[in-house]
């Protein structure tokens, strides 16, 4: 290569270096915008995250990890995540909120980053990380210390560094991507299925070689000791493998008389699901021709027999649960929860159909680049891996109910970046879908900002209720307060289902207006964004 060949590459480098600085410094600005609206206080839990916090202050009170009943996944990761903001900032639950909030500004940085890491140019990595940035249920669960966005996030570079290690061929690349990926097992189980597609990619795909295979068996060895040993040897035995144990499988799963209902039901909300969010990507791999004519024509059959088995069964939609609801996001776990506002089936049927549709149209366009590729997959390894983690890390989910929402977030940036990276259009081409996958994300991002700014708003006004009437000398047992208030104050053996169960409290907080056999003592209003007025907590008293 000549002189003039050098210089001419090195200013290639140094532009797309500089492009890539500016991409994730707007990307970080558009991140602290949106966390300062939304905003982080607040001294209270959040859905499950009580549990996760008394982990995390017994560990930075006695060093010892001790995991509530509630909870079954390892939380080692987290709770030393966690540990670490709360010796900065004191332990509180605005400090283990501020983790998250951390936690997912790298997760969006690591989206965009595994893009690019997969030959994806910096537009289309942009809106790879905004897919990730913002999903409502990334919005959301990053300002809580729900477990999910810091779980994604570690996943996340895990696969950015096992795709630069295999297209380079770097062994010290590929075994920084193992250790993340161990940390995302300790943090949950799920997280398995990254260093099991890594083995199959070492072992199947590629020249087979001695060294390939010594690397796939540790590999599975510091797997096994993650997922096993390790939480058993800090927490005691105590079902560390239930996610994707075989105990699990075999004694609980697969006998259950539910077991087929589950199956389909939950494939048909993962279907649903992973296709909206994914949908602002997939409109530019239909509208480039990446998708052939005959993939879209299957693709909207087998949406057509989607919907079809979602009528049949009789499905409410949104078809997930926890985070998603007709006109919110976050849990509502108080009383009252009908008089929510409502969009109307109608919206949520439109964006099923279209969930559905865009899902098959991936499933489609993924198949076929396998199929052309299928005498070089050698050299497209990285591709090989993102397409078998969510393989592998799906089926599971299956069997268990509830299959929460929530649950699908990891799968996010290895499916955005393995879709954008089958787009080989011209920009000119690329470009229309972008602009439609561009103005699905702002309504995306509206509904989780709005969402979760008004899912702050209702503990915040929930809990200056709650704790005036403990200030008052009112016995925490003898109030009503919700899910998160009855597990806060000490009743972790909780049924899910029966957190709603009145038990002669003299006190009760529901969003409704009227409550039979009490009498409205004390409210608090609180402004909605989504749709915009006024909602009101009122504290109900007994009248027996």
């Amino acid at each position: 290569m000549n002189e003039p060949d050098l210089q001419s590459d090195r200013s290639v480098g140094h532009r797309g270096r500089s492009a890539d600085l500016i991409a994730c410094a707007v990307i970080s600005v558009i991140y602290v915008v949106i966390s300062a609206f939304v905003g982080v206080q607040g001294e209270f839990p959040l859905n499950d995250d009580w549990a996760y916090a008394e982990t995390t202050r017994g560990l930075m009170e006695t060093g010892q990890l001790e995991r509530s009943s509630w909870t079954w996944v390892p939380m080692i990761t987290h709770a030393v995540v966690g540990s670490a903001f709360s010796s900065l900032f004191g332990f509180s639950f605005e400090s283990l909120r501020l983790s998250s909030v951390f936690m997912g500004w790298l997760g969006v940085l690591g989206a965009y980053a595994l893009c690019r890491q997969v030959g994806v140019r910096v537009p289309a990595a942009c809106l790879g990380a905004a897919v990730v940035g913002l999903n409502p249920m990334h919005v959301n669960l990053s300002h809580s210390f729900m477990m999910d966005v810091p779980f994604a996030t570690i996943t996340t570079w895990s696969l950015v560094c096992l795709c630069r290690g295999l297209k380079q061929r770097s062994w010290a690349w590929i075994c920084l991507g193992v250790v993340l990926a161990e940390g995302a097992v300790l943090n949950r189980q799920p997280g398995l299925a990254i260093p099991l597609a890594l083995v199959i990619v070492l072992v199947a795909i590629g020249p087979r070689s001695s060294r390939h295979l010594l690397a796939a068996a540790m590999i599975a060895g510091v797997t096994v000791v993650a997922h096993f040993l390790l939480p058993d040897l800090i927490y005691g035995p105590r079902d560390s493998g239930r996610m994707l144990g075989f105990s699990y499988l075999v004694d609980q799963a697969l006998p259950s008389p539910a077991f087929t209902w589950n199956v389909v039901t939950n494939s048909l909300a993962q279907i649903s699901y992973l296709g909206l969010f994914l949908a602002p990507v997939v409109l530019g791999v239909a509208m480039s021709r990446a998708a052939s004519i005959w993939v879209l024509t299957a693709s909207a059959v087998l949406a057509g027999l989607s919907v079809a088995a979602i009528l049949a069964l009789g499905l409410e939609v949104p078809l997930g649960l926890n985070l998603i609801y007709d006109f919110g996001l976050g849990p509502v776990t108080l009383l009252g929860a009908e008089q929510m506002p409502s969009v109307g089936d109608g919206v949520w049927w439109t964006l099923t159909v279209l969930g559905t549709l865009a899902s098959f149209v991936a499933i489609g366009a993924i198949l076929t680049a396998v199929w052309n590729r299928r005498r070089e997959l050698g050299k497209w390894s990285h591709g090989i891996l993102l397409g078998l983690v969510p393989v592998i890390y799906l089926p599971p989910l299956l069997v268990r109910s509830p299959c929460f929402d929530r649950y699908l977030l990891p799968l996010l940036p290895p499916l955005a970046a393995l879709l954008l990276m089958l787009d080989r259009s011209s920009r000119r081409m690329w470009f229309s879908g972008r602009n439609l996958g561009v103005a699905m994300l702002v309504v995306m991002g509206v509904y989780g900002v709005l969402g979760t700014r008004d899912y702050l708003e209702h503990h915040r006004a929930r809990w200056t209720l709650l704790d005036e009437l403990i200030e008052g000398g009112t016995d925490p047992e003898d109030i009503h307060g919700g899910f998160e208030f009855k597990c806060r104050h000490g009743d972790e053996n909780l049924r899910p289902d029966s957190w709603a169960d009145m038990n002669g409290q003299r006190y009760v907080l529901s969003l409704a207006s009227e409550l039979e056999g009490h009498r409205p003592v004390k409210s608090l209003s609180y402004t909605r964004l989504l749709p915009p007025g006024n909602q009101v907590i009122t504290v109900f008293e007994s009248e027996k």
